[in-house]
């Protein structure tokens, strides 16, 4: 199934849940574990982001609010403002306006939750189906809205599932999927928010977003709450 993460209530309840913000969210958090970050942590707001960091002053904290980091953010939600030498075998601490507050209202519920964009769609499926037959995808959408690019990756990940498993609702996700699969970058600047990337200069990370199954890491959510390399 796939859902918008403000849909989900009770239907996750105790699932194995794959999360999606295609643009960029989850394939930033993504890159951070292929340049060797130790763990990220999701945050809902910059209030809580700052609270974290306060505790763990040697984390980066990373994040966006109207696609600009915040004041006082080492850096924003564009892979481009990171680096291995920045990242290895640090913790992050990241928030965005969308994709962090999908993984947490997820993690309150889910009893497994993995990451997934374009760039490891294979590896996130077959990670979620060791986990459960059930496969759910909740989709971080933009402002309460569905998200095209989320929808397109979301039928990226159906297309990995055992055909009897879909739903109507899977369906609709891999015939969008379907219609782009042979040129991926097309089917990102079909949505309204890689415009939005483009007014403001990020059009690298649409072209990063594209890369399909560039990644076997899948971040796994830990009984501490941090994202993993899984």
């Amino acid at each position: 199934m796939v859902f918008r993460w403000e849909d989900v209530g009770d239907r996750i309840q105790d699932q194995a849940v794959l999360v999606i913000d295609t643009l960029r969210a989850t394939t930033t958090m993504v890159g951070f574990f292929e340049m060797g970050a130790g763990r990220v942590f999701a945050c809902p707001t910059v209030e809580e982001a700052f609270v974290r960091r306060s505790s763990l002053p040697s984390a980066i904290l990373g994040g966006e609010r109207e696609n600009k980091a915040p004041r006082g953010f080492d850096a924003g939600n564009s892979i481009f403002e990171y680096s291995d030498q920045m990242i290895g075998g640090r913790s992050v601490i990241f928030t965005t306006t969308n994709g962090t507050r999908a993984i947490g209202a997820v993690a309150q519920k889910a009893s497994w939750v993995g990451l997934a964009c374009l760039r490891n769609r294979r590896a996130a499926g077959n990670a979620q189906q060791r986990q459960s037959d059930s496969a759910l995808v909740v989709c971080a959408g933009t402002q309460g809205t569905t998200a095209w690019e989320d929808t397109l990756t979301a039928g990226a990940v159906v297309d990995t599932w055992p055909r009897d498993t879909w739903t109507d609702g899977a369906l609709v996700a891999w015939t969008v999927f379907h219609a782009y699969q042979e040129d991926l970058l097309a089917g990102l600047w079909a949505s309204r928010h890689a415009k939005v990337l483009q007014d403001a200069g990020l059009s690298r990370d649409i072209e990063y977003a594209s890369k399909l199954d560039a990644t076997c890491i899948v971040p796994v959510l830990d009984a501490q709450e941090w994202f993993v390399k899984g």
